[in-house]
């Protein structure tokens, strides 16, 4: 005896074909593939997914009574990129999920809307499928063991070191420890961006990086990240060896910054920042600080790409106390899944920062026992790069963060 093959169709009988069909098209976006009228006078619509081959068969068969839905039956279910994405579709629509989106620690997520004569429609967002990433000649695949970014500051007046290693030596050695300590990627940075902070020159942004990244470039085999605004800085930076630029005011209008990194192949972090250093803490507002963070990275994304910057390039990094209060910060944090599910690896910057402070009461040098528990929250979220001051403690936690994580899926 033969046994089938594979499902040609799936039919569902419906009372109203021509209002179903339009819910279809018009919301999820099917395309009708044929129409037929029986002469028994039964009405019939062709429907599929763009990327799918299997055909839902609407049928509608004039006076034999309405159909009885079966209440727990869910009409049918359809994969997408990303339920963010989709809920913005369905506002322009006037929808809105019934149920959902809820998400899961790998990114993977569902939701339901509403459809005609009483079923629903499931909305399955898939795991978070593999994340290229490239910068110049390092090329990562996520997902992956966590990268942990170490923070190597040639300033006088950053918030969490206090000019400790202004004298280009002693900032060298401490990036090299921070190497041996497991830092995957360095981030070199001349100018404070803390809350606040005076702008410096080109120049003097220059005099103190330039040196240190000379002499780490010959050296150390990670990539190393220059952490800057300006243009220039960041071209001399790729020049003496720099592979990512880590790019703070990724909210402005100028395209110079994005135009070196495509003509480069630099890695790119996409910060949001409400403001400016200077201005971004005197009254930061949002009505929907997830929403808006989200929106402003594909915004960004569009204009990058216009710029001939590859996706692959791009590391998204939602700004924690760029512009954000306490609230918005807490709000990020708690959708790191939902920013992580974005399509581009995430980068959570908290190492030290101020808000720390208001939950716990300890200053900046006391304040690693904080930065760890955001660190293992940041492992089940799916997030892919860390930028700390603490390498070594960061690289044990998330490490056994990552092992716990991977014995609880396959248990």
């Amino acid at each position: 005896m033969s046994k089938v093959r594979k499902l040609l169709h799936t039919r569902y009988r419906v009372n109203d074909l021509e209002r179903t069909v339009k819910f279809y098209k018009e919301t999820l976006g099917l395309i009708e593939v044929r129409r037929h009228k029986s002469a028994r006078g039964s009405e019939l619509a062709f429907l599929k997914a763009p990327e799918s081959d299997e055909v839902i068969e609407l049928c509608h068969f004039p006076g034999s009574g309405p159909v009885q839905v079966q209440p727990d039956l869910t009409h049918l279910a359809f994969e997408v990129d990303s339920l963010q994405d989709f809920a913005r579709h369905l506002a322009t629509l006037g929808l809105t999920y019934s149920d959902g989106p809820h998400f899961d620690e790998q990114g993977g997520g569902i939701a339901f809307i509403d459809a005609p004569e009483g079923y629903e429609v499931e909305l399955i967002q898939p795991v978070t499928p593999q994340q290229k990433l490239v910068a110049r000649q390092f090329y990562y695949q996520f997902p992956g063991p966590m990268l942990v970014m170490g923070i190597v500051n040639a300033t006088p007046d950053s918030f969490s070191d206090s000019g400790t290693f202004m004298d280009t030596s002693a900032v060298v050695a401490h990036a090299l420890r921070l190497v041996e300590e497991g830092a995957a990627i360095l981030d070199v940075g001349g100018e404070s961006t803390r809350p606040g902070s005076a702008p410096v020159s080109q120049e003097e942004e220059l005099r103190r990086v330039m040196p240190v990244l000379e002499q780490l470039a010959g050296r150390v085999r990670v990539p190393i990240s220059i952490d800057t605004m300006k243009p220039e800085v960041a071209r001399a930076a790729l020049a003496a060896g720099a592979s990512v630029v880590n790019d703070v005011a990724a909210n402005r209008n100028e395209e110079a910054m994005w135009r070196l990194v495509a003509e480069t192949g630099a890695g790119y972090v996409c910060l949001h920042m409400q403001g400016t250093p200077q201005t971004m803490q005197l009254n930061p507002v949002y009505r929907d600080v997830v929403r808006e963070v989200t929106d402003f990275f594909f915004e960004r994304l569009k204009r990058l790409n216009d710029c001939g910057v590859r996706r692959e390039q791009v590391i998204f990094d939602p700004g924690i106390g760029f512009g954000k209060t306490l609230d918005h910060n807490l709000e990020l944090l708690g959708a790191l899944p939902v920013l992580a599910g974005l399509g581009r690896p995430l980068l959570l910057g908290v190492s030290r920062k101020s808000f720390m402070a208001t939950l716990s009461g300890a200053g900046p040098a006391g304040r690693l026992p904080a930065g760890l528990a955001c660190a293992t929250l940041a492992v089940e979220a799916g997030v892919r790069i860390i930028r700390v001051h603490d390498v070594g403690e960061t690289v044990q936690a998330v490490r056994v963060a990552e092992a716990i994580l991977a014995k609880k899926r396959n248990a």
